[in-house]
């Protein structure tokens, strides 16, 4: 749900910002250009978010998984001990894993659908603009995101 309002409100951002009405004529190269920068600036917002969550999350599982392994030396009584302790990294790991993956499937949705509408509002005025693909780490995880940039003004 917060996702979904965060959205909506950066889209609604986005068209707000650039539908004041300028007598019913379209948008200046200027105004586009304006709209390309700001859209760029909350994709930017956007991406930083991501990563300060999958630091944190980075950091709790490097700190959990470091107390599984100073108790497993105090606590290694047989091989039994071993087992349950491997298997309960592999299932702290697949949730550090599933949960940074919804972190970054987030980030790239949200910065499709924010890029998205800049593409659609600049399109009714007559402009081109492109996403081009830049390479962001998130967490242990490179994604390719999509700023913006106005190709015929």
């Amino acid at each position: 749900m917060k996702r979904i309002l965060s959205s909506l409100m950066a889209g609604l951002l986005i068209v707000f910002m650039f539908s004041t009405t300028v007598s019913a004529a379209q948008k200046s190269s200027m105004d586009i250009e304006s709209l390309v920068d700001s859209t760029n600036s909350i994709i930017e917002q956007e991406i930083i978010k991501a990563q300060t969550q999958a630091n944190d999350l980075t950091r709790k599982y490097i700190s959990t998984i470091g107390q599984l392994e100073n108790a497993q030396k105090v606590f290694s009584i047989n091989n039994q001990a071993n087992i349950n302790n491997e298997q309960l990294v592999e299932e702290i790991k697949l949730k550090y894993d599933n949960n940074l993956d919804n972190i970054v499937n987030r980030l790239i949705q949200k910065t499709n659908d924010i890029a998205n509408d800049a593409i659609r509002i600049a399109a009714e005025n007559g402009y081109t603009v492109i996403c081009e693909m830049v390479e962001v780490e998130v967490g242990n995880r490179f994604v390719l995101i999509d700023p913006l940039r106005v190709s015929d003004i």
